[in-house]
């Protein structure tokens, strides 16, 4: 029988991920994490700083850089503001509030997505199985490594630490390993699910590590990046951190930034330029890519909805 008053999150995770083969489907379309950092959210934090830095204001709505909004073309880099020729340029906090919530839902969305990985352990570790994900991942952890590279055996044995770590620590482990960008996090959430962790404990370190943690200083990391002003203060402190070769690496990451926001400035100022059919075809790209995962979670929800004996981690089920 089903659980009475499904909550909202889990609506969210049935519907808004699915069965392993979809997810995979996803992962491999790359729209999560820093993938959907990198289609959505860092385009509209380096056409605010721009913004910002060319009409020295804050002064514009920044909501409407939306698809398909005639508004403001994907095309167009600056939005809709006034040069302020004696104004002065906002600050880096300034800058950094303008883009506070969008990253925060950002971060939110990602802490979400992480949900599947622990969800189908849980799922299965409830019903006495064993979650086809997790045990691959354990078989890859004892398989004799000897003819492997130094870099894979490294991955491995961070792997196996990392699955100890959070076994011992609980909510804190979770939320170190989420609070850093975690290449291997799919397993956290795995592991989790295996012990059967509460789903408010998981969820919660997370969403703390990655909505209010992680994603915030990737974004003010950005802010930095984008401007003309703070850029050179962020390249000096990379260049002073690594050793022997820091001042050519400086001056590397000076060139090759420069040259990226000179070509974007160069193509979509004003909304002109050959950039436009580029754009509206990545555009329709990425929305065929979410059109396809929704609909395939549509019928992912449906499977689940008839597993015998199902129930989710985080609802009681109903005595009647």
């Amino acid at each position: 029988m089903l659980p009475d008053g499904l909550l909202i999150g889990e609506v969210v995770a049935v519907c808004c991920r699915g069965l392993p083969t979809n997810m995979d489907a996803m992962l491999h379309a790359g729209i999560q994490g820093m993938q959907s950092g990198m289609i959505f959210l860092f385009p509209h934090i380096l056409k605010v700083v721009y913004s910002a830095e060319t009409c020295k204001t804050l002064d514009f709505d920044s909501r409407i850089n939306m698809w398909f909004n005639p508004a403001m073309p994907q095309t167009q880099l600056r939005f809709p503001c006034t040069v302020d020729p004696a104004g002065e340029a906002p600050t880096l906090w300034e800058m950094y509030y303008k883009i506070f919530w969008p990253t925060i839902i950002w971060g939110i969305g990602t802490a979400a997505g992480e949900i599947p990985p622990y969800h189908f352990a849980y799922l299965a570790a409830s019903r006495g199985e064993v979650d086809d994900e997790w045990e691959k991942e354990l078989n890859s952890l004892e398989t004799d490594r000897s003819s492997a590279s130094m870099a894979v055996n490294m991955f491995t044995e961070m792997k196996s630490w990392m699955i100890r770590f959070i076994q011992n620590n609980g909510f804190l482990g979770v939320y170190l390993m989420a609070a850093w960008p975690n290449a291997a996090f799919d397993l956290c959430g795995m592991c989790c699910g295996h012990f059967q962790m509460e789903f408010w404990t998981f969820f919660g370190a997370v969403l703390l590590g990655k909505a209010f943690t992680l994603r915030p200083i990737q974004a003010i990391l950005f802010v930095m990046t984008f401007s003309h002003v703070y850029r050179p203060m962020l390249i000096e402190t990379v260049a002073g951190a690594i050793p022997v070769v820091g001042e050519q690496t400086g001056h590397f990451l000076a060139e090759k930034i420069e040259t990226f926001i000179t070509n974007v400035e160069s193509g979509g100022d004003n909304g002109s330029g050959g950039m436009g059919a580029i754009a509206t075809v990545w555009a329709l790209v990425v929305l065929s890519l979410i059109t396809y995962f929704i609909k395939g979670e549509h019928v992912s929800a449906m499977l689940f909805l008839r597993w015998p004996g199902c129930r989710v981690p985080w609802t009681r089920v109903s005595n009647s």
